[in-house]
């Protein structure tokens, strides 16, 4: 895959599935290291609607790059606790059909994240990720956010 770009969906208030405790899972996920800040930072609507999105992106992506080579994968892939699986299928599961671009409804019903798209997007998402925790929320351009991933190959699976 050379380069392709998914977007943030917009999740209305609404439509925001995630609780304070599941939102934290979530963002723990993509950075690990910040996890002492995550389960301390008030988690607001807004960073539990970014924590969605962020996996609504990191799913689509995955799906992508398609599974080459599934059976590998899922022989030797991390294994997540049962609430992370828990968490990527109920956010598929209420999803707008409108936020997915690449994964079918036959594949919501058994979501999976690449480890490389899990890491490329804690990467391009840093900024606003951290500007988020601070409360600068405003410092955050309201266009549609972007990720490019470029060269990104199916690898171990995160999330299954």
């Amino acid at each position: 895959m050379s380069e392709t770009t998914l977007s943030l969906p917009e999740i209305p208030d609404s439509k925001v599935v995630l609780n304070e405790r599941e939102a934290r899972e979530v963002l723990a996920f993509f950075w690990p290291s910040r996890k002492p800040v995550i389960k301390t930072t008030p988690m607001t609507m807004d960073l539990r609607r970014y924590a969605q999105a962020l996996l609504v992106v990191a799913i689509d992506g995955s799906y992508l790059l398609g599974f080459i080579d599934i059976l590998f994968n899922i022989i030797l892939r991390r294994k997540p606790g049962t609430s992370v699986k828990k968490l990527i299928r109920k956010v598929a599961q209420k999803s707008a059909k409108h936020w997915w671009k690449h994964a079918t409804e036959e594949d919501l019903e058994d979501p999976r994240v690449y480890e490389s798209v899990r890491s490329a997007i804690a990467i391009k998402q840093r900024k606003p990720f951290e500007d988020r925790l601070k409360g600068l929320t405003s410092s955050i351009p309201k266009a549609k956010q972007r990720i490019v991933l470029s060269d990104i190959k199916p690898d171990t699976i995160a999330w299954i």
